[in-house]
């Protein structure tokens, strides 16, 4: 149910936490790290990176992360090449490594070239359901950017997962008091609802407003589905939750909940 940072929502966070060195490929390196390589190996890894940005933006990020593996093996301590590589991976959807090579950037970069690593961190730690450790990073980042709706649509996620549904709601209801109509914090609103089968009508309203919003997210689609399904209305569950399916057929979520409402209906159509 989860959508944080589809590959848009990555594109448009990178352009915000980062500008990129243009024609000059040692601004995002560390002070130092390039001694003893010469100024062909700078072109190269300049080249490479170049190469990497492309395919990344073309959403190739197998050859992308090729590229940028190649650039990092002559110039290990390039932060942007690292940054980068860690997006490939996230995409990839290998947060484990990507974890690790973005707390590396921490370490290395002392004069914050690339900020607010904390908030992919704290992405990658849900992923890994490293629930208790997210929220501790969260709240740090939240009382410096309280009105971070990305940080805090990722804390009462992580209050869901634990089944802390008081704690999740008061926190999308701080952020639906910023904003009506933010779409994430209206679906997981709807999910928390359902979850707990409770206020089903306000939990469909609270779906259909993040569709209105977003009417091609698979998430939101599987979110309004499940609800519909719960109020009996297996039509228009199903019609739901296979434009969910088509939109995003890889999704775990959306493929159990297609085998548990077909095991459902199975099951009451043999009368048993």
């Amino acid at each position: 149910m989860e959508n944080f940072f589809n590959y848009e929502e990555l594109q448009a966070l990178e352009d915000k936490l980062t500008k990129f060195p243009g024609k000059n490929p040692v601004k995002t390196v560390i002070p130092g790290s390039s001694k003893g390589i010469t100024l062909d190996g700078l072109e190269k890894v300049a080249e490479l990176k170049n190469l990497a940005l492309k395919k990344y933006k073309n959403k190739n990020f197998i050859d992308a992360l090729k590229f940028l593996e190649e650039a990092v093996k002559i110039l290990p301590e390039d932060l942007e090449a690292l940054y980068y590589e860690a997006l490939c991976l996230i995409q990839m959807n290998n947060p484990e490594r990507a974890l690790i090579i973005l707390r590396q950037i921490q370490q290395w970069d002392e004069n914050h070239i690339l900020p607010s690593m904390e908030k992919l961190i704290s992405f990658l730690l849900l992923k890994l359901n490293k629930f208790v450790e997210a929220k501790k990073l969260l709240q740090i980042e939240i009382d410096n950017h309280p009105f971070d709706t990305h940080l805090l649509n990722m804390l009462a996620f992580a209050y869901e997962k634990e089944k802390n549904y008081p704690e999740a709601e008061k926190v999308l209801g701080q952020i639906l008091r910023m904003d009506t109509k933010d779409a994430n914090a209206c679906n997981s609103m709807a999910y928390i609802f359902y979850l707990q089968n409770k206020d089903i009508h306000r939990a469909i309203d609270y779906s259909r407003m993040a569709l209105k919003r977003e009417p091609n997210n698979a998430a939101y689609l599987d979110t309004f589905a499940m609800i519909l399904f719960k109020q009996g209305k297996l039509d228009a569950a199903k019609k739901a939750l296979k434009k969910a399916y088509t939109l995003n057929p890889r999704a775990k979520e959306i493929n159990e909940h297609i085998q548990y409402i077909s095991n459902v209906h199975r099951h009451n159509n043999s009368g048993s």
